[in-house]
């Protein structure tokens, strides 16, 4: 499949998260809906659909680089031609880790590593 075929199905599945998913009531209009603010209070079936759209959106726009995952350039203007945005990058305080969102329409999901846990904790 090309990578505009891959973008619109993208496009097609955050249509389907902004139509079927309600979002807990709350101030979340800055959060990513895989947020744990917003994750944990959603349905199981929902946090399934949500599961499901943040693997495809890091398949489709995230690309191995030589040391770790990283932006495919192509998708990313790809997917500003259908209206989306996608930032991902290393993080400021940990340069071994990638943070980074996608957000399409009015849903944003949030396509960081998760972070490292320390042995102090």
């Amino acid at each position: 499949m090309s990578i505009k075929h891959e973008i619109q199905a993208l496009v097609m599945s955050f249509e389907k998260l902004e139509n079927e998913v309600l979002v807990p009531e709350g101030d979340y209009s800055s959060s990513a809906l895989n947020s744990q603010e917003i994750f944990d209070r959603l349905p199981p079936q929902t946090q399934a659909l949500v599961e499901e759209v943040v693997e495809e959106a890091r398949t489709t726009l995230l690309q191995q680089g030589d040391e770790s995952l990283e932006l495919n350039s192509r998708a990313r203007r790809t997917l500003a031609k259908e209206g989306g945005r996608v930032v991902y990058q290393t993080d400021q305080d940990d340069p071994y880790r990638m943070v980074g969102n996608v957000t399409i329409g009015g849903v944003t999901l949030d396509l960081s590593d998760p972070p490292l846990q320390s042995h102090d904790e």
